[in-house]
């Protein structure tokens, strides 16, 4: 939530055991480039066989806002410890921020007017020549480039971005329009 600074955890849980296990969830958040520790939950859990899900709340804080300017970024990571066995899952980019058409048709981020400069592209792989690029070496210098000609946004036209891609964006505060392959090409898009 962009303005609490709360962020609601949904962690889907898989116990193989056959029986109950009590478990100990942690969720801790810090800051991504420093990595400075800024808050930690932990809860106890019993877990019945099968699938389950645990709720937990982390809070930021008042949060410090992801904007184009300033691509500020936490991280999360949850632990899991049962018995002796422990699982570690991480979110390493998580960013505060809203982003809406207003009432008058206007771009918002974070309650603030702002005007997309967006180029797009059709990818180019060496390989398959259009297409997602398999080896970021290719894509990686492109979103600094186009971010210091002045653009703000990307439209990846007929691909979608690889997750590298898109943590690239989030780090250097750029917008990304994503579609389907055929999105602009089909009667009923």
């Amino acid at each position: 939530d962009w303005k609490t600074g709360n962020a609601p955890l949904e962690i889907t849980l898989e116990n193989n055991a056959g029986a109950k296990a009590t478990v100990t969830l942690t969720a801790a958040l810090s800051e991504h480039k420093s990595g400075k520790h800024l808050r930690t939950v932990t809860a106890k859990a019993e877990v019945p066989p099968g699938q389950s899900v645990q709720r937990l709340t982390l809070s930021a804080g008042p949060p410090h806002l992801w904007s184009l300017e300033d691509p500020f970024l936490y991280s999360v990571k949850v632990t899991l410890d049962c018995a002796s066995q422990q699982d570690v899952f991480a979110v390493p980019h998580v960013g505060f921020r809203n982003f809406r058409i207003n009432e008058h048709g206007y771009f918002e981020l974070n309650g603030k007017r702002i005007f997309p400069k967006c180029t797009h592209s059709n990818v180019y792989d060496p390989i398959s020549i259009l297409g997602t690029s398999r080896d970021m070496k290719y894509v990686t210098p492109d979103f600094p480039r186009m971010k210091d000609a002045g653009f703000n946004m990307f439209r990846e036209i007929m691909y979608s971005a690889l997750p590298e891609q898109l943590d690239r964006a989030d780090e250097l505060g750029y917008l990304i329009y994503n579609e389907h392959q055929a999105a602009w090409m089909l009667r009923d898009a």
